[in-house]
């Protein structure tokens, strides 16, 4: 693993810490099952009617994973960089009884530009 490589990943390891120090506070939510939008449930509703297995990269805490059973998916195969974000989903889809499973995993053959900046705090998703 080269040096930036690294290094991104030691900051995304660290951002995910507020999945363990949350962790009380997601479990309820994602006991609730609510983490998806009416939005997300009317386009997901006939996909999901048919009881698919979902495969779902940057599965993150997992709130959505279990969302997603809850609205009809089989089972839930979810996909992280951070090991510290794949462990707490695990967990937390353990103990509710979720049929879901966590991997980790980076994208073949990316390598971030050598002069992208590194930050203790991770770039968020637009």
């Amino acid at each position: 693993m080269d040096a930036v490589t690294r290094a991104n990943r030691t900051a995304w390891e660290a951002a995910s810490q507020k999945h363990v120090r949350e962790y009380g506070d997601l479990l309820a939510q994602a006991a609730d099952g609510s983490s998806l939008t009416g939005t997300e449930r009317e386009l997901l509703r006939e996909i999901l009617g048919r009881s698919p297995e979902v495969v779902h990269p940057q599965s993150g805490h997992g709130l959505d994973d279990v969302a997603l059973v809850r609205a009809g998916a089989r089972r839930v195969i979810g996909i992280d960089y951070r090991q510290v974000a794949v462990r707490a989903a695990q967990r937390r889809a353990d103990e509710l009884g979720a049929p879901c499973r966590y991997a980790v995993a980076a994208v073949p053959g990316y390598r971030s530009p050598a002069r992208a900046p590194i930050s203790s705090t991770p770039a968020r998703a637009p």
